[in-house]
This record gives structure tokens, sequence and C-alpha cells, in this order.
């Protein structure tokens, strides 16, 4: 069992107060009627989308802005491209050999593909290679820098990673190798980056700050005149992938891509959909990004270099025949997921602030699916690590409240970290297991209490559930990273059916006028939830299409007496 003693007690250091407060969960938005009929005469908005901007405080530019055609900023505005694209132009002329360095997430492989395809397209001898996620670890290593000086290649470049790599980067420069890294993770203020080009959001100008790795492998390709729509949807993909901001330069770059994908324009990514319907964010989220991200996860039962080749395949057989492989591979990582969570949910200590997760079984390229699951389910930062040799790597997941990104500056005895403030990367040896868990139990009892979540809903009245003005909610999209999908309450509502569904891990409630309303892993609620007698019904809205038949339906976040 997980070790137990010298934790915190978390209801211990919860005030009363703070208990009550975090049930108060479906909070309302204060309605602004006057600003909804504005804003409908407006612009033409329907009483919902109107609703939804209104309570969001958006200016009129603002909703101009939402519902203007896609239009992308100038690459050759972004800091740093002209030395990109003149480097490259150099290593045309030179007939130079490239070599694209990759990660092996959606945002990176996809990234690798993009300025794969861009570069040949540019007329350049280009090689490519993700690092094993098991063996190898992210990002440039010196490997693969050594590889590419015996094969000849003399130009590298990075995409969606390389700010961080150091010593590899000055590995190169000794073997006379120039390297033109592209990246949008965070860069060291004190560690120069040793390259013959850099090119990342934070310098490229404001339009261009919300990128991902992929998105900056597409101003690339924009850049050197190389462009086409298979890399517009790969890169809009790599975007809900890796959960960017979803304002400016990205969200144009998503919006094109969930319409041409709605244009059956992309073969690769369509045939990696379990059905087909319309194209959607949430589509692209559940449905593309865990069977892009798998592959690199699973390094040990497949190479993540094939998926590239994949993306950049033109041959339609060989298209179906992967696309199955990696569906294939995709239900066997949520067997191993859920088979992981399970045992994780059977050694936790579930009155620890701060939850610290071991098993042999535990697999080192799911750990990070585990952490954002059970973070979610007890609302509390979360460490899953998987054991190798003498040591424990893993991933942490976090909450509002405990940032990550600084939270474990002070610990020394740490092989790796990085990552961000909810999501981050760690290893150490296991012999200072208890060395880290110390240190997270005094953190700890600095922040605590922490807040208590508030999730805010917009009330809307049963007369605004009609297939027109759900849908209409399109216009709104994509939403996401600060702009996200909205939440709705409606009150008493008549049920007309209740049954459970898959062995009693799912709620449904079918309104009288055919409203259909899920409530998914609804865990040790089911009991009480059978009990019925629900005024409030809090999530997100859609249509259901099933043989032809359209369906308002409610996928539900929370419902209260």
């Amino acid at each position: 069992m997980e070790r137990e003693s010298d934790t915190i007690t978390y209801s211990d250091r919860m005030t009363e107060e703070n208990r009550q407060k975090g049930k108060t969960i479906m909070m309302e938005e204060r309605l602004d009627i006057e600003r909804e009929n504005e804003l409908m005469v407006r612009f033409g908005l329907t009483r919902l989308c109107a609703r939804v901007v209104a309570c969001r405080g958006c200016s009129d530019d603002q909703v101009a802005a939402l519902l203007a055609e896609a239009t992308m900023a100038d690459p050759w505005e972004a800091e740093g491209m002209a030395q990109v694209v003149e480097r490259l132009r150099q290593a045309r002329n030179d007939q130079e050999k490239v070599l694209v360095c990759g990660d092996y997430d959606a945002d990176g492989i996809c990234a690798t593909a993009i300025m794969v395809d861009a570069l040949r397209r540019f007329g350049l001898t280009v090689g490519f290679y993700i690092p094993d996620r098991l063996s190898e670890g992210y990002g440039l290593n010196e490997k693969t820098v050594r590889m590419a000086k015996e094969r000849a290649y003399s130009l590298l470049i990075t995409v969606d990673n390389g700010v961080r790599a150091f010593a590899p980067l000055q590995t190169a420069r000794q073997l006379g190798l120039d390297v033109i890294v592209t990246d949008h993770h965070v860069m060291d203020a004190q560690e120069p980056i040793v390259c013959s080009c850099l090119l990342h959001p934070q310098r490229m100008g404001e339009a261009f700050r919300t990128l991902s790795g992929a998105g900056v492998a597409l101003e690339v390709s924009r850049a050197l005149g190389t462009v086409n729509e298979r890399q517009i949807v790969y890169a809009g993909v790599a975007v809900i992938g890796d959960v960017m901001e979803m304002k400016g330069e990205t969200r144009s770059i998503v919006r094109q891509c969930i319409a041409l994908l709605n244009q059956q324009r992309v073969r690769s990514i369509q045939l990696l959909a379990n059905d087909s319907s319309v194209w959607d964010e949430m589509k692209i989220a559940f449905q593309i990004v865990p069977k892009l991200n798998v592959t690199g996860r699973l390094s040990d039962r497949c190479n993540v270099n094939n998926t590239v080749r994949y993306l950049l395949s033109e041959n339609g057989s060989d298209l179906i025949t992967v696309s199955k492989q990696i569906a294939v591979l995709n239900e066997t990582r949520k067997a191993m997921s859920t088979q992981m969570i399970q045992t994780a949910q059977r050694r936790l200590s579930s009155q620890s602030a701060f939850l610290i997760v071991s098993d042999p079984s535990f697999h080192e390229g799911i750990v990070g699916l585990v952490a954002g699951k059970l973070c979610e389910q007890y609302g509390r930062p979360c460490m899953v690590l998987a054991q190798k040799g003498d040591r424990l790597r893993g991933s942490i997941r976090s909450v509002e409240g405990v940032d990550l990104s600084h939270f474990f500056d002070d610990l020394d005895c740490l092989k790796e970290y990085g990552g961000h403030a909810l999501a981050a990367g760690i290893a150490f040896d296991c012999r200072d297991r208890g060395e880290v868990e110390r240190y997270v139990e005094k953190k700890m009892q600095l922040l605590l209490p922490l807040p208590p979540v508030q999730t805010r809903y917009i009330p809307i009245e049963r007369e605004l559930l009609t297939l027109e003005q759900v849908d209409s909610l399109r216009l709104l999209r994509p939403f996401g990273n600060g702009f996200e999908e909205p939440l709705f309450c409606v009150q008493d509502l008549t049920i007309a059916d209740t049954r459970t569904l898959s062995g009693e891990q799912h709620m449904k409630w079918t309104e009288k006028n055919g409203m259909e309303l899920l409530f998914f892993h609804v865990g040790d609620r089911m009991q009480d939830l059978k009990e019925g007698g629900f005024r409030h019904f809090g999530g997100t809205l859609g249509i259901n299409q099933f043989r032809h038949q359209r369906k308002v339906s409610m996928i539900l976040r929370e419902v209260e007496r």
C-alpha cells in the first residue's frame, strides 16, 4: 500500500465554511436581457448565442471577431522568420540534408509532418526523427545529434522542442551542425539557446503568441509558400491536442481545420474518426488526438515515426491499413488506462492534499492520462509514477491554486522536471521518494485550504432548448482554452424516463419532449441519482443525431435538488 503516515489530512485542513462553499457548484451567471436584445439586433444572433456572449461580457469588437471569417497574419511579420527562411534557402542552394527533430505527442507529431512536408515541397532533402518516449525521453538529445552528423546531415530543425536542449545544442555546434529551433515551450531566461535561428511565439509577435509547435511549423510553411490543406488540418488538430489558448492566429487555424474536415478534404484524419458525423473541436479532441498520442505513449508497441509517415502518405490502401492499426492500439491503451486508474484508486490515501501513487505495473506512457483522471475525480494535484530500475518517472496534474511551474523549485533531488502551471513531468531516484513526499507535504501546508471550485452556469429557459437555438451555437465555435464551451443550467424539467447505462456507470434522463440528459462516470453518486427529485440540471448542449433523427442533448456536469 501507499505510504500513509505523515500525510496531510485534506479534510482536516479545510474549514467548514469552505466545505459548504464547495457544495455550491451550480452558480448561475447574472443575465443582462437588454444587452442580449442589443446583440440580437446588431449581429443577428439567436437568443442563446446572445446570452452566451452577453454573460461573458464580450464587447462589440470581440463579438465581431468571433463571427468574422478566419483570417491569418502575415508570417513575414513574425520576428525571426526572415532568418529561418534565409537559412533554408541557403540549404537548398547548397543541397544540404536537413533533419527535422520532433516530439512524440499529437502536437509534435503533427509539427513534424507539417515541417517535413513543407521542406520537401521547398526542394530540400529531408529526414525526420522523433525519439522513443520510454528509452530516449523528450526532446533533442545528443544521440540524435551524433546520428545526424554520421549520416551527413548539416542542418537540424527542431519542432515542438529545443528551447531546453542546452547540452545537445552545444554538441551540435561542436560538431559543426547548424540548428534552427522552432518551439513554443517556456524558455529559460537565464540560459542562452545556442542555435543558428530561433522561432518562438514569445518572440514572434502578439499575433502569434498562442501558437502550438505545429502552429509555428505552419507559419514556416506559409512563409516558404508551401502550405496546403493537409498542413492546416494537422496544425488545427495539434492546437486542440495541446489545449492552446483559442484566440487570434490559433483560433483561425482551428476554424479552417474544421471547415476542411467537414468538406472531407484530409483522409488521414477522417479515417481515424469513429463516425462520419459533423466535425467540431470536440470530435477532434475525443476521437483524433488520443489516437495520435497513443503511438507516442506506447512506444514499446509501435514506432511513433510511422505515424508521421502515415500523415505524409497519399496511398489510400496504406492509410486504411494503418488507421485500423492505430485504432486497435488505442483500444489497448484504453484498457490499460482503466486498469491503472483502478489500481491507483485502491492505493491512494484519499485524505492527502497532494496525491502521489505508484505501482510496479504502471506504464510510463500512460501516467499522464491517469494523473489527469484522478486529479479531476478528487479535485487535488496528483502525481502518478512508473518505476524503471532505481528511478521513478511520472506525470503531475494540478488544480487552480497549486502552480506546478515553480512548485518544486527548492527540491534538489529531482533528476528531471518541466512543464506548465497545471501539468508537469517529473523523475527522481526511488531512494528519494520520502524526501519528495515530505517536501510536497510541507509546501501544501502553506497553500491549504485550496479555494473551492465554483463553476458558473448560464441559466436558460426550456423554450430555448430547440434544435434551431442549440444548433446556432456553432456560430461561436471553436470553443477551447480561454473561450471554453458554455455551461448551461435549466430548471424544472418534466422527466419522462430514467435509466442507467453500461452497468450503472452512467445515468440517462429523457425529458417529456424527447431531450436527452446524460451524466457519464457518476461513480459513487449512482444511488443518489437513482433517488431522483432533481430540479437543476447543468452541462453542455449539443445535437445528437441517430438514424437521421436529431435531438437536443445535454451532457451533464452536475445536478441539484
